[in-house]
C-alpha cells in the first residue's frame, strides 16, 4: 500500500511547514490598504415591557 510509505511525502511536508513557519510574520505584518471605518451607533436602551 504506497499511502503507508511516508517518504514521498514527508519531506513536502516538512519544507511547506517550514516555509509557513519562517513566512508567518510577514503575513502577519500584512495590512489593508484600505483600513475599516468604525460606526459608531447609539446604543438604544430597549423599551421596557409589561407583563399583563
Amino acid at each position: 500500500m504506497p499511502q503507508l510509505n511516508p517518504a514521498p511525502w514527508f519531506i513536502v511536508f516538512l519544507t511547506v511547514w517550514f516555509a509557513l513557519m519562517l513566512y508567518n510574520t510577514k503575513i502577519i505584518k500584512f495590512q489593508q490598504p484600505n483600513t475599516p471605518m468604525t460606526h459608531r451607533t447609539p446604543n438604544k436602551k430597549p423599551a421596557n415591557w409589561q407583563w399583563p
